[in-house]
C-alpha cells in the first residue's frame, strides 16, 4: 500500500561507484539531484603527493591520511545538502509520510535527518554494512583512529534521532545495542538475501 518516492543522485562518482544499467520500474516515481563535488579521486591524489612528499623525508605512509580527515563520514557528503534541498520540496509536494534512507553511504543519513528535523517525520535507516567496525577497515594510524571516533560520533547523533535502524545481521545488531543502549527497542535484523532450497516436486 506505499506508494515510493526514489531520491538518488544525478552524477554519481564514477572513480568509486560501478553503474549498472537498469531503468527504475515505470511505477516508481525516481527524482535525481547533483552532487556538489566528490572527494574520492581528490583525496587519493593529495595523499599521493603527501606519500611522495613523505618518502622524500624517510618516513613510509600507508594510510590515505587525506581521506581520513577529509572524507566524514564517506566521500559522498558533497550531495548532502542537495539532497537535502530536493528532499524538502518532495515531502512539500508529494505529500511524503516517511523517509527510508538505504545507506551506504551514510552521508544518505545526515540528509535524512535533516529532513526529519525540518518535516518531523519518522526516519528509518536501513544499514547495509557497519559504519563505525569492524577495526580492521580502519587505518591502524592517528588519522585511523580519527576517522574511526569521529565516525562513532556521527553514527551514534544520527541513530539517537532514528525511529528505526534496520542491520543485515544478529552480530551486528548485538555489536550496536552494545555500543548503543538506546536503540533496544528500534533496531531490527532483516536479511538482505534470501537461500533457495527446491522441494523435490521441483
Amino acid at each position: 500500500g506505499w506508494n515510493p518516492c526514489v531520491l538518488s543522485v544525478k552524477n554519481p562518482d564514477t572513480s568509486c561507484h560501478t553503474l549498472g544499467s537498469d531503468q527504475p520500474p515505470p511505477h516508481v516515481s525516481t527524482f535525481y539531484d547533483r552532487s556538489l563535488f566528490h572527494l574520492n579521486r581528490a583525496t587519493w591524489k593529495a595523499n599521493g603527493l603527501i606519500r611522495i612528499l613523505a618518502r622524500l623525508m624517510g618516513r613510509d605512509l600507508r594510510a590515505n591520511v587525506v581521506f581520513n580527515l577529509v572524507c566524514l563520514p564517506d566521500d559522498a557528503i558533497g550531495w548532502v545538502l542537495p539532497a537535502f534541498a530536493k528532499g524538502h520540496r518532495l515531502i512539500k509536494s508529494r505529500r511524503i509520510d516517511c523517509i527510508y534512507v538505504s545507506c551506504k553511504p551514510f552521508s544518505a543519513a545526515i540528509a535524512g535527518l535533516l529532513l526529519k528535523k525540518a518535516h518531523l517525520k519518522p526516519l528509518i535507516l536501513d544499514l547495509r554494512d557497519p559504519v563505525s567496525f569492524p577495526n580492521l577497515a580502519f587505518d591502524k594510524d592517528l588519522s585511523g583512529r580519527f576517522r574511526r571516533r569521529s565516525l562513532q560520533k556521527i553514527e551514534e547523533a544520527v541513530f539517537k534521532h532514528a525511529d528505526a535502524l534496520i542491520v543485515t545481521s544478529d552480530e551486528i545488531k548485538s555489536i550496536y545495542l552494545s555500543l548503543y543502549p538506546f536503540l533496544r527497542g528500534k533496531i531490527h535484523r532483516i536479511y538482505n538475501g534470501f537461500s533457495f532450497v527446491p522441494s523435490r516436486n521441483e
